[in-house]
């Protein structure tokens, strides 16, 4: 359940987010052997606060994004605290950082390679780099490597400064290939309130 999302956005250049909300979760016994100590405590559902926050700058030419998802640290416990380990299950910060940088190789053609960083504790660090070509505003074509992970191929068109299509295909290389394959993906985008494309990122990036 999403409680209260909001944001502000400043002269078409800046964009700050914030949103929070409550988030439940329980545990389905269907198939599973479960600690009698959690079955019977009662406490089989949970509710949680959590946060998500970002910061995006971006004009014709560049763009730079930061942003945390579970800002909240959240114990994860089915049990009212009857059971006690030496590790205990949290939620943990996702921290995102991105860089991208728009270069003219003509009037008509631009490339667009950028970079995005993921951080999860304990995990490593991972990056993702992507690569784009734009005809005008028209319509471009791209691919994305994610670190020993998988990689991926896409192409899209804006049809108006408002409504754009696009498509992609990702294919993973790592050794989840054998449970996730490939995947395809449509998406179809209506940016509201946008009559001038010049700033806006949708366009660009």
């Amino acid at each position: 359940m999403h409680l209260l999302p909001s944001s502000i956005h400043f002269r078409y250049d800046r964009l700050l987010a914030i949103k929070y909300w409550l988030y439940a979760s329980k545990l389905d016994f269907n198939n599973i052997t479960v600690d009698p100590v959690v079955y019977t405590s009662g406490y089989l559902s949970s509710m949680k606060f959590d946060m998500t926050a970002g910061l995006y700058l971006y004009s014709q030419n560049y763009f730079f994004g930061l942003s945390a998802q579970q800002i909240v640290p959240s114990r994860i416990d089915f049990s009212n605290n009857y059971i006690t380990t030496s590790e205990t299950g949290k939620t943990v910060p996702h921290i995102f950082v991105t860089a991208g940088y728009r270069f003219r190789l003509s009037e008509e053609i631009s490339a667009l390679p950028s970079l995005m960083i993921k951080y999860i504790t304990p995990a490593i660090m991972q990056a993702e780099v992507n690569g784009k070509l734009q005809f005008r505003n028209l319509f471009w074509i791209g691919s994305s490597y994610r670190q020993n992970d998988s990689f991926a191929g896409m192409i899209g068109f804006n049809i108006s400064s408002k409504f754009n299509i696009s498509y992609s295909y990702d294919h993973t290389i790592s050794t989840l290939n054998t449970y996730s394959g490939s995947t395809h993906e449509v998406v179809v985008g209506y940016s509201i309130g946008n009559s001038n494309n010049t700033g806006c990122p949708l366009n660009l990036w």
